[in-house]
């Protein structure tokens, strides 16, 4: 193990990490947090990263790591930065990089849309709503991790839309989509209300010829981002080298996309199950790219969802929530209150709000235009809303108080719609499988308990 090329931040290092060293900074970070917010920083909540293998992020990369201060530098100033991933062409990576000054965070707690797009097929989860669901339990995820922030669902993208370069891998035998060119694409697309757009995909990745595969990609500078959760099937590994795929090309020599309109299979033929674990590891990857498109960086102060990783098992490794340093970056951003995060994130994962849970979805008005690129890209209004609803003798779905984390509306209904209209549309969606989460609502359940009880 070669130990030499990192070295773990002591403790006064992370503790700069956070607080910093300009005047400015140390006092924001007194303001935004009580004393108790700011003793819980500092205790075993969070842990030192562990490093267990040669094949680790931190062993094989040469990370500096993103200060707060470093990130509030470029919050502030709009100043660019770049990050290029992995050295090694076999390995997973992510590039990202800050906003350049002319679209640079300037106004603090500004409203962000979030949009989540799902490229291809993705699994069915119920008969109702098919792959719905699964985008819905991811959606209802980001609304909570990011707090204060509005999530959309945007309409399916076909492979054949992004015009996207395919092979087979030569070792899994699969299909893999180069992920440079849905990202150009991507930023063709995107609404113009959108801060940022991350689309989901259950096909491999790859970046580019020399590479074998990649998790996810992302350009903070455009907003846009991709990840695949195909290799965070378990079936994965113990069938990987089985597949047998074939590219192939119309009469005219360009690339046939029809292969990748019949339903994703795994390796072994059978059709992907949306189980607990999958779910657990798709809202880690998904916030983690998000966070990306926000400027967080990877982080090497602390066990932290956005720590790097090479390999599933370090993946896996990584909890689910984020480190104080990136969490104050976050709060910068977003402006949420700590707490109510903690505890919106903690409802999400009970049965009562899965059990008021109810999704709406409202027809898209689109604007006549001459405009390329898919209808969700010229849209004048934003295409569906979710609710929680709220019992009552008349059994209608309410609008909901944003301090009740376990009611909260996931996005704002549009104003056209009336009580009765939603009432008539409203659409009970299933549980998602959460045994893989018990660890994150257990830490959860003890943060919120030491922050209110010492406060």
């Amino acid at each position: 193990m070669k130990d030499a090329l990192w070295v773990a931040p002591s403790p006064g290092e992370r503790k700069d990490a956070l607080i910093g060293c300009n005047n400015v900074v140390k006092k924001s970070f007194k303001a935004n947090f009580t004393p108790i917010q700011r003793q819980f920083f500092e205790s075993e909540f969070f842990q030192p990263i562990t490093i267990q293998a040669e094949a680790d992020w931190l062993l094989n990369h040469d990370e500096d790591g993103q200060t707060y201060e470093s990130f509030w530098r470029s919050f502030m100033l709009g100043g660019q930065s770049v990050e290029v991933g992995h050295k090694r062409p076999t390995r997973p990576q992510t590039v990202i990089g800050t906003r350049s000054s002319k679209s640079a965070i300037t106004t603090p707690h500004k409203s962000k849309t979030i949009c989540i797009v799902p490229l291809g097929s993705l699994p069915k989860t119920d008969e109702c709503l098919g792959g719905k669901s699964f985008m819905l339990w991811l959606k209802s995820f980001c609304n909570m991790f990011f707090k204060k922030a509005k999530v959309v669902i945007l309409p399916s993208m076909s492979v054949e839309e992004t015009k996207c370069q395919y092979r087979v891998n030569q070792l899994t035998g699969k299909f893999q989509l180069r992920a440079s060119d849905i990202i150009t694409h991507l930023k063709k697309v995107k609404p113009s209300y959108a801060y940022c757009v991350i689309a989901l995909t259950m096909i491999d990745l790859y970046p580019k010829p020399s590479w074998d595969f990649v998790y996810g990609l992302a350009s903070s500078n455009d907003g846009v981002g991709l990840f695949s959760l195909a290799r965070y099937d378990d079936i994965f590994y113990e069938t990987w080298t089985q597949g047998k795929d074939v590219v192939r090309n119309n009469p005219d020599g360009s690339l046939d996309y029809s292969v990748f309109g019949n339903p994703i299979l795994r390796l072994d033929g059978s059709s992907f199950q949306v189980c607990s674990k999958l779910l657990f590891r798709a809202c880690k990857v998904m916030s983690h790219e998000i966070c990306h498109m926000f400027g967080l960086k990877h982080c090497i102060w602390s066990a932290c969802v956005m720590n790097g990783s090479n390999h599933l098992q370090e993946s896996d490794r990584r909890p689910a929530f984020l480190c104080p340093v990136c969490l104050r970056k976050l709060q910068t951003i977003l402006g949420f209150d700590l707490v109510k995060r903690y505890k919106s994130l903690r409802a999400w994962a009970t049965e009562k709000f899965w059990e008021e849970f109810v999704y709406i979805e409202e027809k898209p008005q689109v604007q006549k235009s001459s405009k390329t690129g898919p209808s969700w890209a010229r849209r004048s209004s934003l295409p569906d809303v979710t609710h929680s609803t709220v019992s009552s003798r008349k059994k209608q779905v309410k609008k909901i108080v944003a301090s009740k984390p376990n009611l909260e509306t996931i996005f704002a209904s549009p104003p056209n719609q009336s009580e009765s209209d939603k009432q008539k549309n409203a659409i009970k969606v299933a549980p998602p499988p959460l045994d893989s989460f018990s660890r994150f609502q257990q830490w959860l359940d003890d943060a919120i308990t030491y922050l209110e009880e010492e406060s």
